[in-house]
């Protein structure tokens, strides 16, 4: 190994293939996109491309993304029909606006060691079912504490923002990954 390879290794710290023993990629490992040999990280994108394995992960993390914030911000245009049909004060609106900001937060800190356990698809798919359940429910509320309950719950899905980026930064390069 040349010395300019094992510096390019050190610095990028990633697993190589020349570690695994491997001088060129294996017929598994053909990318349509240029790509870093050493980190198999993608260093260009083509939004308009569904190809394995890198822009096809961008479109998973991006699409479930985009699925998780529809249900996360749900609640936002039928507040005043929720306040009116319920009976609530604007403390009680407040209250449920904490529940979900308070779930969120602590969600992203525990989402982070999750996805590093089971990876980004595995925990994005976790997170879109766990508050599938009670986006479902929230028809049902009929009370203060309903409410703040399924707000909490549903606020969880704002973790998916740190299984999005994970998710990018293991395909693509942290140059292009932060332009995306």
């Amino acid at each position: 190994m040349t010395s300019e390879a094992s510096k390019r290794e050190s610095v990028t710290k990633g697993i190589s293939m020349i570690e695994h023993g491997m001088e060129k990629p294996t017929p598994f490992m053909e990318f349509s996109l240029d790509y870093d040999p050493y980190t198999l990280k993608a260093t260009e994108y083509k939004i308009c491309s569904c190809a394995r394995p890198h822009m096809r992960a961008f479109h998973l993390a991006w699409t479930s993304f985009l699925m998780a914030f529809i249900a996360w911000f749900s609640f936002a245009p039928l507040g005043p029909a929720i306040k009116k049909t319920l009976g609530l004060k604007k403390s009680d609106i407040l209250w449920a606006n904490i529940s979900s900001v308070l779930s969120t937060v602590f969600a992203r800190f525990a989402i982070g060691p999750i996805m590093d356990h089971v990876g980004p698809r595995l925990g994005q798919a976790f997170l879109l079912i766990f508050a599938a359940i009670p986006t479902y429910f929230a028809g049902l509320i009929q009370n203060v504490a309903g409410l703040c309950i399924i707000r909490g719950l549903v606020g969880v899905v704002g973790a998916t923002f740190v299984g999005c980026q994970f998710w990018c930064t293991l395909m693509f390069e942290k140059e292009l990954a932060g332009t995306m």
